[in-house]
C-alpha cells in the first residue's frame, strides 16, 4: 500500500514541479500554487480523519488548516493586486487510505518539495515580473511550509522509532504559521500577539 500511495505522491509531485518549470506569469504561479494548497490541504484534512492516534491527526489537522489559510492568503493578494478578476479553481484529489506513518512520508516529501522546489521556481517569475507584494507573500508562505516540514519529519521520525509525539500544536489564524508545544509571545511571520494562535491537541 505504501509503495502504491508514495508512487502516487511522487508522481503528482512530478508533474507539479514540470509545471512550476514552466510557467509563464505571475498569474499562472499563483494558480499552480493555490492549487497545490487546496490539493494538500484537502490530503492532510483526510490524513487527519484516517488517523486514530490524536497527536497524529492533530499534527494532519492543523497542517491543512495553515494551508487553508495560505490558499487565500494567494487568492486575496492575487485579487488585491488585479493579478486576476476570477475565482481560482482547484480540481482535488482523493488520496489513498493508508497507515499514519506512511501518509507522514508523503507529507515530509510534499513539503519538502514545496519549500524546496515549486516555490524558488514560481518566486522566479512573479520577481521577473515585478510583483513584490505577491514576492513577499509567497516567500512568507515557503517559509511557513519549511517550518511545516521539521514537524511533519519530527513526527514521522518519532512515530517510527516509538518515541513521544508532541501533545499540542498551535496556529497563527492571521497568517497559518504552526508551532509545536506551545503558542510564542506574537508570530514571528506576522507578528501577530499570542491572541491570534489556536490550539490543536
Amino acid at each position: 500500500m505504501f509503495k502504491k500511495t508514495l508512487i502516487i505522491a511522487l508522481f503528482s509531485i512530478f508533474a507539479s514541479f514540470l509545471n512550476a518549470q514552466t510557467v509563464q506569469n505571475t498569474l499562472e504561479a499563483v494558480s499552480l500554487a493555490y492549487s497545490n494548497e487546496i490539493n494538500s490541504s484537502f490530503t492532510y484534512a483526510q490524513y487527519s480523519m484516517f488517523s486514530k492516534n490524536p497527536r497524529v491527526a492533530a499534527l494532519f489537522k492543523v497542517i491543512s488548516d495553515s494551508k487553508s489559510l495560505h490558499a487565500n492568503m494567494l487568492y486575496n493578494t492575487a485579487f488585491q493586486l488585479k493579478i486576476t478578476d476570477k475565482i481560482l479553481k482547484s480540481k482535488v484529489q482523493e488520496p489513498s487510505k493508508s497507515s499514519d506513518l506512511d501518509n507522514l512520508k508523503n507529507a515530509v516529501s510534499i513539503s519538502s518539495y514545496e519549500y524546496g522546489k515549486m516555490y524558488p521556481a514560481l518566486l522566479k517569475v512573479v520577481n521577473r515580473e515585478k510583483q513584490k507584494e505577491m514576492a513577499s507573500v509567497m516567500s512568507q508562505i515557503a517559509k511557513m511550509e519549511k517550518s511545516n516540514y521539521s514537524l511533519l519529519n519530527k513526527a514521522m521520525n518519532n512515530l517510527k522509532n516509538d518515541k513521544p509525539l508532541t501533545e499540542k500544536y498551535y496556529l497563527c489564524e492571521n497568517c497559518g504559521y504552526v508551532v509545536a508545544g506551545k503558542a510564542p509571545s506574537k508570530c514571528s511571520i506576522c507578528g501577530k500577539s499570542q491572541n491570534a494562535f489556536n490550539e490543536y491537541k
